[in-house]
């Protein structure tokens, strides 16, 4: 069951899903990065089923254009000619990894409370005043503390989400 038609060999070359979509070859730069994938259907063969993936820091994936798209705006791929070592020794010349929370997943939301431990302020900046964008980092923020969240997470945030409603 091969999740592509056909392989080619460079990076960021594109390739064809199961549907037709093109794909493209990344390798992750970020701690990780949830993706999806097509594969056939066991028992019906004309049927694609999405099944969700994570890639870990330097594993090289592909991806479909939603993803590599997402992963583009955050930075997430390695940028050509870059390695992981220089990513992580500080020697790239490029700018740190970017997080936004209106394009990132629930579970990327959760992982990234989770990992990087954002203080409160970085927690509410990270809704950049939209309410939707609140609400979702709320629930994240439950998640991510054991349904412990912190007062001053949750007073940031309820107030942005009144804000938005106005």
């Amino acid at each position: 069951m091969s999740a592509t038609r056909e392989k080619g060999s460079r990076r960021g070359e594109p390739h064809v899903s199961l549907s037709g979509k093109e794909l493209h070859t990344v390798t992750v730069a970020a701690r990780a990065f949830p993706y999806r994938i097509e594969e056939e259907h066991p028992y019906e063969p004309d049927k694609i089923l999405p099944q969700d993936r994570t890639a870990m820091r330097g594993e090289t994936v592909e991806v479909l254009p939603a993803d590599y798209a997402r992963g583009m705006r955050l930075n997430a791929f390695l940028k050509e000619g870059e390695t992981i070592e220089q990513l992580t020794s500080g020697t790239s010349g490029t700018t740190e990894l970017q997080f936004s929370a209106a394009d990132a997943t629930d579970t990327e939301l959760i992982n990234w409370i989770k990992d990087d431990n954002p203080t409160v302020q970085q927690v509410v900046n990270a809704s950049e005043g939209d309410g939707e964008v609140a609400a979702r980092l709320l629930a994240a923020e439950v998640q991510a503390t054991g349904n412990d969240p912190r007062k001053g997470v949750i007073a940031g945030l309820e107030a942005v989400v009144a804000r938005s409603a106005d």
